[in-house]
């Protein structure tokens, strides 16, 4: 099986940050991303990729129009950098 066929196996099972794919398939952040990016559209319309948006420890702000698989930066609210990643995951339509 491919990294990506492992990482969809893996994301059906449960949630996982772009950090956590990276160690655990032995690749770098940025391939992670680049990864779920294909499989999201890959998978559809058999399967959805879904994110559990950031949110900020500090304030609270939720980032829900992102459409970015990274973590954001900072807080546009409180300009804190406390902000969770976002975790993702694979369900059956």
């Amino acid at each position: 099986m491919t990294v990506r066929k492992h990482i969809i196996e893996a994301l059906k099972e449960k949630k996982m940050t772009l950090r956590e794919i990276a160690l655990a398939f032995k690749i770098t952040v940025k391939d992670a991303g680049i990864d779920l990016q294909h499989i999201g559209k890959s998978i559809y319309p058999q399967m959805e990729l879904k994110m559990e948006i950031p949110l900020c420890r500090s304030c609270g702000f939720k980032y829900m129009d992102r459409s970015k698989i990274t973590r954001p930066s900072k807080c546009p609210k409180c300009k804190k950098e406390d902000i969770t990643e976002p975790r993702f995951w694979i369900e059956t339509c």
